[in-house]
């Protein structure tokens, strides 16, 4: 797989604001091809994601609170490749903590789920 390939299948919540998660909810709901079993699947990984961009605002929120220098600022370049690393760092932080934003979603969202 190239490289421009991977950056599209990334998940799909990294680059999207977070009020697109209630259309991926219902996305989910509607779609009568799956179980709810596996609806309630999509729903638990769905609300993880949701966790992760939580996470991720708030390191970069955290991180604009931090002072550059010109002695080692890396420019645009450094920016983006910040930007990229907050994204694993996010995911890897909601794996390893629970935070309970993706439990409270899911307890609330499986409830609808038919």
């Amino acid at each position: 797989m190239d490289v421009g390939a991977a950056a599209s299948v990334k998940s799909e919540y990294s680059r999207q604001n977070p009020e697109a998660f209630g259309d991926k909810i219902a996305r989910i709901d509607g779609d009568k091809n799956l179980s709810r079993e596996e609806k309630l699947k999509k729903l638990k990984e769905s609300a993880k994601d949701f966790e992760s961009i939580f996470v991720n605002n708030l390191l970069k929120v955290m991180r604009s609170t931090i002072q550059k220098t010109n002695l080692i600022s890396g420019g645009n370049a450094e920016n983006i490749y910040q930007g990229m690393l907050d994204e694993e760092y996010s995911k890897i932080i909601v794996k390893r903590s629970d935070f309970g934003f993706a439990k409270q979603i899911y307890e609330q969202y499986s409830k609808t789920i038919k």
